[in-house]
Order: C-alpha cells, then sequence, then structure tokens
C-alpha cells in the first residue's frame, strides 16, 4: 500500500493506493484488499507485515457501526487538532478496521513478523501505523485523558 498508484515489483506482490493524510475510497480499497489477503492467509505459515509512516491513513476503513465520511472528519479534525502522532494514533486506532492490533488478530495463528519503519517519537509500537500488529495498552479513559 502506498500514497501513489505504482507497478509492482514482483507478479506475487499486489500494489494499491490508499489515501494520505486523510482517508478515502482509496484506503478502504486498501483495507478490503488487506481483509482479501488475511482470508488467504487463514491463519498459516508466516507472514511478514512491513509498517511505516501513513500506513494509518493508507489502509484506513472504518471499524462497524462508524461511517466512512466519519472517519474522514476524525482525521482531518486530529490533524488540524495540533495533537501528536502519539494521541491521533491512540484515537484513530479505535475507529479504524486494522488498528489495535486487529490485523494480527486477523492473521492468527500465522507466525507475523513485523518490519517497521517509525515516524513516532520514541517508537511506541502501538502508536506506528496505530498498531495493526500490537494490542492497545490504554483504556478508553486513558484516551479521553489525551484528547482532553
Amino acid at each position: 500500500m502506498g500514497p501513489a498508484s505504482l507497478p509492482s515489483p514482483h507478479p506475487r506482490l499486489v500494489s494499491v493506493a490508499g489515501d494520505h493524510p486523510v482517508p478515502s475510497a482509496g484506503s478502504h480499497q486498501a483495507s478490503d484488499l488487506v481483509a482479501q489477503l488475511t482470508h488467504r492467509i487463514r491463519g498459516t505459515g508466516t507472514v511478514f507485515v512491513f509498517l511505516s509512516g501513513g500506513a494509518t491513513s493508507l489502509v484506513a476503513a472504518p471499524v462497524p457501526g462508524v461511517v466512512e465520511r466519519d472517519l474522514s472528519w476524525m482525521f482531518d479534525a486530529l490533524l488540524t487538532s495540533g495533537a501528536d502522532i502519539t494521541v491521533m494514533n491512540a484515537v484513530r486506532k479505535r475507529f479504524t478496521r486494522w488498528g489495535a492490533g486487529r490485523l494480527a488478530k486477523a492473521l492468527a495463528p500465522a507466525r507475523v513478523h513485523c518490519l517497521i519503519v517509525s515516524d513516532v517519537v520514541g517508537d511506541d509500537i502501538p502508536s506506528i501505523a496505530s498498531g495493526p500488529c500490537a494490542p492497545d495498552p490504554r483504556t478508553s479513559r486513558d484516551v479521553l485523558t489525551l484528547i482532553e
């Protein structure tokens, strides 16, 4: 997944463009592609997940009960709030399909190896890309405190 549509470097690799910094239809399409891949894996083998800055938005789709337009509004509001990336991702992961360890859960029991290029100060794993392969260590109360 990337911010621009590029040809795949290998026939077995799929390339798709998501949207950044605010998710839109391309991000939702990328999220659906991730879902298709998790179903094909069916919890077997070894999976390598490459994460870098922007991944939260590039593969963003809302969790059930949240509409896509509200997810985009939230991303935009957080971007203009002045909050740092750790605070933004603490909020965003609660509303995105793959945040807060949901990707690792979908891949289980496959062995998952994450290769990460961090854009988060302190390299807090659950914050990078909204932690698709890391559980959320914060409670709802913790996140409300961050927002306040």
